[in-house]
């Protein structure tokens, strides 16, 4: 990230120079002062005006901690797909599943700082690893298993040739239903 801040006071043209050129990159441009962090430290930030006058600054560069919009703990079903944003850390990211055979990861557009799409292969447990471009990680856990299906309501009781309508919650689409006897009643989903 950085910052812009206006020079007032001295003669103009001015010039900068930082103490640690890892830390943040400072760029004047007129009378305005821009610093850009690079990593987290400290640096001492010089500005000298036409008549070799100086002021010095000291700037803290911070890391915002990585996180993801969907949280640390996901729990996902098998055949699910979930979007997800990661914020902090500096981009570009990399995300490795330490297992494909639960769930993967891709990019949902063709770029390495997201959003994302985990998608739940089968059931099981693992972890996700996010590494920004400074080399830090963000470990995710990710929990594929499937859910119960629950129909509501339980029972249904009605006349010859009307419909009942229950509700299914759970599961993992798409549902398939076999009446223990067709003769007496079928079923279907919409």
């Amino acid at each position: 990230s950085y910052a812009t801040v206006e020079i007032q006071g001295g003669r103009a043209p001015y010039v900068v120079t930082t103490s640690q050129a890892a830390v943040g990159v400072a760029v004047v441009d007129g009378n305005k002062l821009q610093i850009s962090g690079l990593a987290a430290g400290t640096s001492e930030v010089a500005i000298v005006d036409q008549e070799r006058a100086v002021v010095k600054i000291q700037v803290t560069a911070t890391l915002i901690p990585m996180k993801s919009t969907i949280g640390a703990d996901v729990s996902i079903g098998p055949k699910q797909s979930l979007d997800f944003g990661i914020t902090g850390g500096i981009a570009p990211y990399t995300l490795r599943s330490s297992d494909a055979r639960i769930f993967t990861v891709t990019p949902a557009q063709q770029a390495s700082s997201g959003p994302f799409v985990l998608k739940g292969v089968s059931e099981g447990t693992g972890t996700l690893t996010v590494t920004d471009s400074t080399g830090t990680d963000f470990v995710m856990n990710i929990t594929v298993k499937a859910f119960p299906i629950i129909v509501t309501p339980a029972a249904g009781t009605g006349k010859a040739g009307t419909t009942i309508a229950l509700a299914i919650d759970g599961g993992q689409a798409p549902f398939t239903v076999l009446s223990a006897d067709a003769s007496i009643a079928d079923g279907s989903v919409s």
